[in-house]
């Protein structure tokens, strides 16, 4: 039941498209992915289920990354000019000390982190928050948020390390990829697809009893 939840998700998701559009070896390595994810957060804790994910997501990693990386030093001039807006509150040269180009971009990686945590970014194409050079879009029908929420629930209640461990990396490699402007945190997209499963389930098994 759980692959054919699976399906209807991949299927229904516009994401999916995006990236076979985009690129469809990260696509297919994507999805394959999703099953083993769910593999392995339903429980099944075989050597092979993670080794072979292991494969995949660092395959996957290979792919978004050759895309190129997001300079987050290289800043425009309006960033400049709220940088030395910003020096002004400081006295003498602290400001310098505290609002310079490296401060500026560790602001802007936290935001990029923080975004991606966003299940607006996900459901609602970041509305209202939308960004300015990003293709957004809505990954998921909104529909699917309930099922996402109860599957997020029991899984913060599980404390599951491999997703604790997968969710960080795909974090972390979708704010350092330019590919996101496009796909966003495509590597989100296979643990996304197991939580909206696994909320399914869930509430499956909480009516049937």
């Amino acid at each position: 039941m759980k692959y054919l939840i699976l399906l209807i998700i991949v299927l229904t998701s516009s994401w999916t498209f995006k990236i076979f559009n985009f690129a469809p070896l990260l696509a297919i390595s994507s999805i394959i992915l999703s099953a083993l994810f769910l593999e392995i957060l339903s429980g099944s804790n075989t050597k092979k289920f993670r080794l072979f994910s292991l494969v995949l997501f660092i395959a996957s990693a290979f792919i978004i990354l050759s895309y190129g990386l997001n300079n987050f030093l290289q800043t425009t001039d309006e960033e400049q000019y709220l940088i030395n807006q910003r020096r002004s509150y400081y006295p003498d040269n602290l400001g310098r000390l505290f609002q310079n180009k490296v401060a500026f971009s560790i602001h802007k990686i936290e935001q990029s982190i923080f975004y991606n945590l966003d299940p607006n970014l996900y459901f609602f194409a970041g509305h209202p928050r939308e960004r300015a050079q990003f293709d957004e879009f809505a990954k998921y029908p909104p529909f699917f948020l309930p099922f996402f929420i109860i599957g997020l629930i029991w899984l913060i209640n599980q404390k599951s390390k491999p997703a604790i461990v997968y969710f960080a990396a795909a974090l972390i490699l979708g704010t350092l990829s330019r590919s996101t402007l496009v796909l966003g945190p495509v590597l989100v997209y296979p643990f996304a697809n197991s939580i909206i499963v696994l909320g399914v389930l869930k509430l499956w098994k909480f009516i049937k009893k």
